[in-house]
C-alpha cells in the first residue's frame, strides 16, 4: 500500500531514505533500501559503519552523501545500479523501470537455468509384478545430498514411458525437459526385465531434440508469462490505490466548510448564511454560531 505521509518515523537509520525523515514518501523509499541491501551484500560492510552515532549518519543521508562503502563497489555495473538506487527521490527510477536495467536481465531464456539432473545421481531400480505390471522406483539425489524416492507401477498395456515420466517430473518438480531422459530410463529397465517388451511410443533421436526444443520454448514463454502476470498485478495495485486516494481527496473537499463562501439569505434578529459547497446552513447570535446540514434537495425547496 502506498504511504504518501508518514506519521512517525520507524526504521534502520542506514537504509531509510532521506525523504522518510521528512515524512513524505511513497514506494520509492523502497528502492533506495533496496540499494543499500545490495551495496552491503558487494561490500560485506554495514552501510555508514563510518559514522559514530545516528546524529552522524542522519546527517549524511540528508545531505545525500553516500556511505563510504560505495567507493569500494568495483564492478562498474552493478556500481551504477546501486547508485541509481540510491539517487533523490524526485530522480529515482521505479521499480518496474529498474528491472529493465541490463545488470538484472537474464540472457539467453531459452536455455535452462539449471538442470536439477546434472549434478544428481540418479537410480530406477525394478521388479515384474505380473505379466501385466512393473513396480519401478526412482531415486534422486541432489549435490546437497539430499536424495528423493519415487514409488510406482507401471502398467504394460495401458501406461507409456513418457506418460509415467511426465507425472514423476511433476511430483519432484524437475524440470519439464528431463521427461526425455528418464522416459529412456523406464524403457530401458523394463526391456531388461522383460526381454520381449518394446515400447509403445519409441521416439527417433530427432522427434526427442524437438521434443526437448519446444519444451524449451514452452519454459521460455511461461517464464515471460509470469514476469508479465507480476508486472501487471502491480499495476493493478497501483491503479486501486491511486484511485482510493483520488476519492479521499474527493469526500475531504466536499466535506470542507468555509464562512468566506457563505453568503447572507435572510437579515433579521439574527444571519442566517448558507455553504454553497456543503449545504450547512450557520445561525450567528452574537457571538455564537450554530450549525445545521441540509441536503442538496431540502435546499432546493427554499
Amino acid at each position: 500500500m502506498l504511504q504518501p505521509t508518514a506519521r512517525s518515523v520507524i526504521g534502520t537509520p542506514e537504509f531509510m531514505a532521506p525523504e522518510l525523515y521528512e515524512e513524505e514518501y511513497n514506494e520509492l523509499a523502497d528502492i533506495y533500501s533496496f540499494g543499500m541491501c545490495m551495496l552491503e551484500m558487494v561490500t560485506f560492510e554495514y552501510p555508514y559503519s563510518e559514522c559514530k552515532n545516528p546524529a552522524q549518519i542522519y546527517k549524511k543521508v540528508t545531505s545525500a552523501i553516500k556511505p563510504a562503502a560505495f567507493k569500494k563497489v568495483s564492478d562498474p555495473q552493478i556500481k551504477e545500479l546501486i547508485e541509481k538506487c540510491l539517487v533523490p527521490a524526485s530522480g529515482r527510477l521505479s521499480a518496474m523501470v529498474l528491472l529493465k536495467d541490463s545488470f538484472l536481465q537474464v540472457e539467453n531464456l531459452k536455455d535452462p537455468i539449471c538442470d536439477p539432473l546434472k549434478f544428481s545421481q540418479v537410480w530406477l531400480t525394478g521388479m515384474k509384478n505380473d505379466d501385466n505390471s512393473v513396480s519401478l522406483t526412482l531415486r534422486i539425489a541432489d549435490a546437497f545430498g539430499q536424495v528423493r524416492n519415487i514409488h510406482f507401477i507401471f502398467y504394460l498395456d495401458s501406461d507409456t514411458a513418457v506418460s509415467v515420466a511426465g507425472e514423476m517430473v511433476e511430483q519432484l518438480e524437475l524440470a519439464d525437459h528431463d521427461v526425455v531422459f528418464i522416459s529412456e530410463f523406464i524403457d530401458d529397465l523394463i526391456m531388461k526385465l522383460l526381454p520381449g517388451w518394446k515400447p509403445s511410443s519409441d521416439y527417433s533421436s530427432t522427434d526427442k531434440d524437438i521434443d526437448l526444443e519446444l519444451k524449451l520454448e514452452f519454459d521460455a514463454i511461461e517464464t515471460q508469462y509470469q514476469r508479465w502476470f507480476q508486472e501487471l498485478s502491480r499495476m493493478r495495485e497501483e491503479a486501486l490505490e491511486a484511485t482510493r486516494k483520488r476519492w479521499i481527496a474527493k469526500k475531504k473537499l466536499a466535506g470542507a466548510c468555509s464562512f468566506p463562501s457563505c453568503f447572507v439569505v435572510v437579515e433579521s434578529d439574527f444571519n442566517w448564511n448558507l455553504c454553497i459547497g456543503c449545504g450547512c446552513v450557520f445561525m450567528e447570535v452574537g457571538i455564537l454560531t450554530l450549525a445545521l446540514s441540509f441536503s442538496p434537495l431540502e435546499i432546493s425547496h427554499w
